[in-house]
């Protein structure tokens, strides 16, 4: 038998920054993430509540997916690990309360842009959020 040394994984950020409670996907990126060694089959997410899930490495091998599900609202963390033993340091990552969308005005526009768009309901911005890390995406239906 043969043991592989490895170095640990250095996690650099995740995508998105925060997600809702309810379950999504959370792609995990930094160095040595994705090292390629015999053996690599113990590939895991951990959150700070304990729960571990299997990760799936990106096809172009930049990052982990992870897909936490009913998490409770609120900052925690994540952690990998390539062997289900050692684990990287804490990364931070926000879970808060799904969006909700009540009303949007006006209900349309010219497609070249510059209407003022508002958009009211609740959940927007988390406390570790700024209002800059609320966006919205508009697409265009002809």
């Amino acid at each position: 038998r043969t043991y592989t040394f490895y170095l640990s994984p250095n996690l650099s950020h995740t995508f998105p920054l925060g997600g809702p409670f309810l379950g999504h996907d959370v792609r995990v990126f930094g160095s040595v993430i994705t090292a390629d060694y015999a053996g690599k089959t113990e590939l895991q997410c951990k959150f700070a509540n304990g729960v571990q899930k299997q990760g799936t490495e990106a096809p172009n091998k930049d990052s982990v997916s992870c897909s936490p599900d009913n998490m409770v609202q609120g900052v925690s963390t994540i952690q990998i690990s390539l062997n289900n033993v050692d684990w990287s340091r804490t990364f931070p990552y926000v879970f808060y309360t799904p969006l909700e969308t009540s009303g949007i005005k006006p209900l349309g526009g010219p497609p070249q842009g510059s209407t003022v768009v508002t958009i009211s309901g609740r959940n927007f911005i988390y406390p570790n959020f700024t209002t800059a890390d609320t966006v919205c995406k508009f697409t265009l239906n002809l």
